[in-house]
């Protein structure tokens, strides 16, 4: 009897363990899904809880990425590039970018000028050794006190020391003039031509401090003062100025500056008198015809004169005082002394 039970027992065991085709099956499904991930899809699909039959699939799209914040691996520098990366919270990707170069960040180290140095601005990275330097000036050259202390007699010379007032480099010079006085507006820039080599004198005693100034005369003086540049040219459009005269080189290197144009095309008059207009109309174009403040300037030097600017510019930055009436005299021929004088002033304030 037992075994009788047990081999029906197996029997159903049997039975059951034998698949019902889904024909047969009074399927009951149910929901089932694989989740997809950061780069890989899914799937969703129905299965029958009786007898597994799997139907009605669907893709499932892979979710993407979820990324944490970028943090910098690799600092850039100035000129290279760095690197950063963010790592994906879910499956730990890790993603890689570069970060643009930081760029120079200059501040400007400024130099001065003195009087025998050009200034200059340094510019200086803060991050790195780079530097680049801009923004040249020239020499402020030396401002002179000139201090008479002695007077030229029939035995001796005359003895003044110059001390400049920036940088109290100091230096004794002598001369020879008897026609200057000392008490004269001109004392001072006439010493001061002598000492800079912009003029000898008419000869060992005499200055000539009422002699007129020819356009040559002139022209030269501005160029000795300026320290004698090379013309950059050695060709000569003025017939009336030869080679190998006194004034060549002047005259040359003037006409290629702007600073005058001559009487004509073919025409400098060296030998003509320079009057003030012209004589303070050079001194413009040399400092490049700085454009002056509204004013009203002389009364006799209209506005719309050739010389308007240059009068009005001159008397802003002390160069002339004009007369003692107020006047300019704009057509007035110019002396030695008042040449020096101008230039003498304009050298104080370059």
């Amino acid at each position: 009897m037992i075994r009788k039970t047990i081999a029906l027992l197996l029997c159903c065991l049997v039975l059951l363990a034998v698949p019902v085709h889904a024909s047969e099956c009074a399927h009951e499904y149910v929901e089932r899904r694989e989740e997809p991930g950061c780069e890989n899809s899914g799937l969703l699909w129905q299965e029958c809880i009786l007898c597994g039959h799997k139907t009605g699939y669907t893709l499932l799209a892979p979710v993407g990425h979820s990324f944490a914040d970028w943090y910098v691996t690799t600092a850039p520098t100035c000129t290279r590039e760095g690197v950063q990366v963010r790592d994906c919270t879910v499956c730990g990707a890790r993603e890689t970018a570069s970060v643009p170069p930081s760029g120079h960040a200059y501040g400007a180290e400024v130099k001065h000028p003195t009087c025998t140095a050009g200034g200059y601005t340094r510019f200086n990275c803060q991050f790195c050794t780079s530097y680049y330097i801009a923004d040249y000036t020239q020499p402020l050259g030396h401002s002179y006190n000139i201090i008479l202390l002695r007077e030229p007699t029939d035995t001796a010379r005359g003895q003044v020391r110059f001390t400049c007032t920036r940088c109290s480099e100091s230096h004794v010079t002598y001369y020879t003039f008897r026609d200057i006085d000392s008490d004269a507006y001109y004392f001072t820039p006439v010493l001061w031509a002598l000492d800079a080599g912009i003029t000898s004198g008419l000869d060992d005693t005499h200055f000539g401090p009422a002699a007129l100034c020819s356009r040559a005369q002139v022209v030269t003086f501005l160029w000795r003062s300026a320290g004698k540049p090379e013309p950059v040219s050695a060709w000569n459009p003025f017939l009336d100025v030869p080679k190998g005269s006194f004034c060549e080189k002047a005259v040359l290197w003037a006409y290629e500056t702007g600073i005058t144009t001559g009487t004509d095309a073919t025409h400098f008059s060296p030998n003509a008198s320079c009057n003030r207009a012209e004589v303070v109309t050079f001194l413009h174009r040399f400092r490049g015809c700085p454009e002056p403040e509204e004013g009203t300037g002389f009364p006799d030097v209209p506005a719309g004169s050739f010389c308007h600017k240059a009068v009005l510019w001159a008397a802003q930055e002390g160069i002339t005082l004009g007369m003692d009436d107020g006047t300019f005299r704009p057509t007035l021929s110019c002396n030695r002394a008042q040449i020096v004088t101008f230039l003498y002033r304009d050298n104080m304030n370059p």
